[in-house]
């Protein structure tokens, strides 16, 4: 497993328990004692989901924390659009990629809005939003995942009482997302 969020301690770890296995399988990785965060994006690959269900947990990734962006662009539904389209067109075939890019470029100010502001949190939530129309199904459910997580987690810091709270957030969400794609793996 390759990975920028597993650090090298864990990694030895890692290599030693499985060094000898030619592919790991997804119950192993949930049994994995590593944060959450770390079997997301290790499970959010082909080996182990479809890319229908790539696309569909993306799309559940970023509908669950699009209310951090709402709360600071109420009224402005245009990353719901993106979602909306993507998953019509993932689910039942309706629409085309093209019209999906179209949607997505519309969309693209929405998130521009919030550069350079402190409502990063905003700025991740709508991104996670407008990146399901990549190409590329695991990359960008792995993506949209992350960005998830830290509009989370940013939400938290944005609006904290301590430095402490906002912690967990991240972890709380990612912990969310794998329940969802434990839901979605193959029996």
């Amino acid at each position: 497993m390759d990975s920028d969020l597993i650090t090298t301690e864990e990694s030895y770890d890692l290599i030693e328990r499985y060094v000898t296995y030619p592919q790991i399988t997804a119950a192993e990785i949930l049994e994995l004692d590593l944060p959450a965060k770390n079997r997301v994006e290790a499970l959010l690959r082909r080996e182990f989901l479809t890319e229908k269900h790539l696309r569909a947990l993306a799309c559940d990734f970023a509908e669950h924390t699009l209310y951090v962006f709402e709360a600071h662009a109420p009224g402005d539904h245009r990353p719901h659009k993106c979602l909306g389209t993507a998953a019509l067109l993932n689910m039942e075939g309706a629409g085309t990629w093209e019209q999906l890019q179209r949607v997505i470029e519309e969309a693209r100010p929405a998130m521009w809005r919030f550069e350079g502001t402190k409502h990063v949190g905003a700025l991740e939530a709508c991104r996670a939003a407008l990146m399901v129309g990549h190409e590329d199904a695991a990359r960008m459910a792995r993506e949209v995942a992350i960005c998830s997580q830290v509009a989370a987690h940013r939400n938290a810091w944005e609006s904290r009482k301590s430095s402490v709270e906002p912690m967990t957030k991240r972890e709380m969400e990612a912990a969310w997302q794998l329940e969802k794609i434990v839901e979605n793996l193959p029996r």
